[in-house]
């Protein structure tokens, strides 16, 4: 019976996190349900804090300590990503962060003592594929419900269903979408990359394949990353770690979030492309160092950064010196590419800093007056993003005394921060894929050298925390998309109908939420253009469209299907 004693501090101890336990779980039930759950929240939180109360009288060592940590740290992490949920604030985040931080600290010399017996490899490999597999599952649904439930736009969805359906009849993704007239997409980004996807596409020529895709080439990354971790010595725990967190990552499903973009290739390519160095193989390394420069012509910064870093660092210098040579000259022949053949690069974004208007003025800057783009990049609306980028990864990017290693953030400052395009320093859209592969190349060197076990454990439980949190502000979002789906299939399946009643081979105005559901044919606009097509559809589910209704109506169309609050169909009378 000697087993079941326990002292006064340690009856004190239990009843404080008896007590915050069940708050927290009270607190988080209270924010989920309500006022209308309040019982059940009470009821809830009661009954947490009796069980913590009466198991050190029951338990004794090491399990009298772990259950009351465990409950204490899950706890508060549900009450934080409960209380984060949808709200996308830097201040909600930052306090949450910090309510999770310290419930860690308190919990860690219970988790300490957490026994890790080694993992196989096949079993590592498994849950790497579980996680992938998961992963994947959750970002079909939740993009391919978008273009389900006619929330994905033209920009920048149905111009890409349009380039597909282009490559697939005409070889070159040529897309009226993007410009309002017949125009090559590689006139706006230089994406040869994009080919890669054809094949798929050939045979599932359907916008949902598009979706699903993206979701493939961003599950894969964890391939090269799980390698990579190893490479770097990483335990197989350790290695585990950083793919769950690539996936729990907020800027991993939320650069998804409008929907198919070509920079999903940086992740995984990258990722490769680090891992072939790595591992001292420089062919695969270079080959797979050209594919991610066929992204887009801005890849060529990833490529650039990573091989300065190589040669500064002293570690591959061949390869660096060979890789800068090849991003420089790629970015020059795809700019030179776009300024005589296309639209132009779009250096317009780089004016808030840029001395006159080239890229060449955002190099004059840094050298001139480096203090001002530093005022830049740390601009009010820019914290979040970076909280978003950073605390995930537990600030390990910082974690060294090396000061080659920080020219990994050369991505993450010159495409993310710098720009005055306000998508590109949100991780809510797909300019994050390539900083982010950089920041976790960084953050497993960093996370190699750190001593102990113990650090390492708390970072972890730091980094998944932070992870959580971030990611569960953006659930409701792209939730919504699923939720759509089944709440409002009716008026989902009347939209459908309407959409299949114009023909295949005729031309089309549309709205935006409409246009990648009719995107597959030669000719199809955006309703602005105001183009005399043969069929015109308008989006009744916001008045912003309903002049165009109009519009066209009285250049003689005629209505051949509406459903109210949906969908109007017009089409154009022929002429006498």
């Amino acid at each position: 019976m000697e087993k079941h004693r326990i002292t006064l501090p340690e009856v004190r101890y239990a009843l404080f996190l008896a007590f915050f336990s069940g708050w927290m779980s009270y607190a988080a039930l209270w924010q989920l349900f309500g006022t209308g759950g309040r019982l059940i929240a009470i009821g809830c939180g009661a009954l947490l804090a009796g069980l913590l109360c009466a198991a050190p009288f029951f338990l004794s060592g090491y399990a009298r300590s772990l259950p009351r940590a465990a409950c204490l740290w899950l706890s508060s992490l549900f009450y934080c990503t409960v209380g984060i949920n949808g709200n996308r604030t830097l201040e909600a985040y930052l306090a949450a962060c910090i309510l999770i931080a310290v419930v860690t600290l308190a919990c860690l010399p219970a988790f300490r003592k957490i026994p890790l017996k080694e993992l196989s490899g096949r079993g590592a490999l498994l849950l790497v594929a579980l996680s992938a597999l998961l992963f994947f599952l959750y970002l079909s649904a939740v993009t391919v419900a978008r273009y389900e439930a006619y929330w994905s736009p033209s920009f920048d969805f149905g111009i890409f269903v349009q380039s597909f359906y282009s490559m697939l009849h005409r070889g070159i993704p040529y897309t009226t979408l993007e410009r309002g007239y017949d125009l090559s997409h590689f006139a706006v980004h230089f994406s040869p990359g994009l080919y890669l996807f054809l094949p798929i596409f050939a045979l599932f020529p359907y916008p949902a394949t598009v979706q699903i895709l993206q979701a493939v080439v961003l599950a894969i990354s964890a391939i090269p990353l799980y390698a990579l971790c190893r490479r770097l010595s990483l335990s197989r725990w350790a290695s585990l770690f950083f793919c769950g967190l690539l996936f729990l990552y907020p800027a991993m499903a939320g650069g998804s979030m409008y929907d198919f973009h070509e920079n999903c290739l940086l992740t995984p390519f990258l990722l490769f492309t680090i891992y072939f160095a790595e591992s001292r193989r420089p062919v695969p390394a270079l080959l797979f160092g050209f594919l991610t420069l066929t992204v887009k012509e801005d890849a060529a910064v990833y490529i650039a950064f990573l091989a300065l870093y190589w040669l500064f660092s002293g570690r591959f210098c061949r390869l660096g010196i060979t890789c800068l040579a090849l991003s420089v000259g790629w970015f020059f022949l795809a700019c030179g590419y776009l300024n005589a053949q296309g639209l132009g690069i779009m250096d317009w974004r780089y004016s808030a800093v840029a001395e006159g208007d080239s890229l060449f003025g955002v190099i004059l800057a840094v050298l001139h007056d480096p203090g001002r783009v530093l005022s830049v990049c740390l601009q009010s609306d820019r914290l979040l993003f970076l909280a978003l980028m950073l605390l995930p990864l537990g600030f390990l990017p910082f974690f060294t005394k090396k000061v080659s290693r920080y020219i990994l953030f050369g991505g993450l400052i010159l495409v993310n921060l710098m720009p005055n395009w306000v998508y590109q320093y949100s991780v809510d859209f797909q300019y994050v894929y390539g900083s982010l592969a950089l920041l976790f190349y960084l953050s497993a060197l960093n996370f190699s050298d750190l001593p102990g076990h113990r650090v390492r454990r708390t970072l972890a439980l730091l980094c998944c925390a932070f992870a959580c949190i971030g990611a569960s502000a953006r659930i409701p979002g792209q939730w919504g998309a699923v939720n759509t789906c089944i709440v409002n299939r009716e008026m989902l399946n009347a939209m459908d109908e309407a959409v299949a009643l114009v023909p295949e081979e005729v031309s089309v105005s549309c709205t935006t939420f409409l246009a990648p559901h009719l995107a597959m044919r030669r000719e199809c606009y955006d309703v602005s253009e105001k183009r005399k097509t043969d069929y015109v559809l308008i989006d009744l589910r916001s008045d912003e469209w309903e002049s165009y209704s109009s519009y066209y109506r009285g250049l003689g169309y005629r209505c051949v299907s509406v459903t109210p609050g949906a969908i109007e169909v017009l089409t154009r009378l022929p002429e006498a």
